[in-house]
């Protein structure tokens, strides 16, 4: 985590449900203030992309918007929106209702 970190903020970076969030980190006795480094449990699923995928498609079959995979993903080393490689996990975010 990063100075200044919420939990609502991080919740709306990889477009999850934050009480979702609150529940899967019981950990946390205040959302609103988390530690620098602090280790948080986050509602993702991983797809691992087979050959002939397309990010649309894949966002489509988890009915997620496909700008929430790319948030999601966006700093992860080898990962780009423009071509996805077979073999390789895409982390899948849970949308839900705030």
């Amino acid at each position: 985590m990063n100075p200044g970190d919420t939990l609502n903020l991080i919740a709306s970076k990889f477009s999850v449900d934050v009480r979702r969030m609150i529940n899967l980190n019981p950990q946390l006795t205040n959302p609103d203030e988390i530690m620098v480094n602090q280790m948080i449990v986050m509602p993702l699923r991983v797809h691992i992309v087979e050959e002939g995928e397309f990010l649309w498609r894949i966002a489509k079959q988890y009915a997620v918007p496909i700008q929430a995979i790319i948030q999601a993903n966006q700093r992860r080393q080898s990962f780009s929106n423009d071509v996805i490689f077979t073999g390789f996990g895409i982390l899948i975010p849970e949308v839900g209702v705030e």
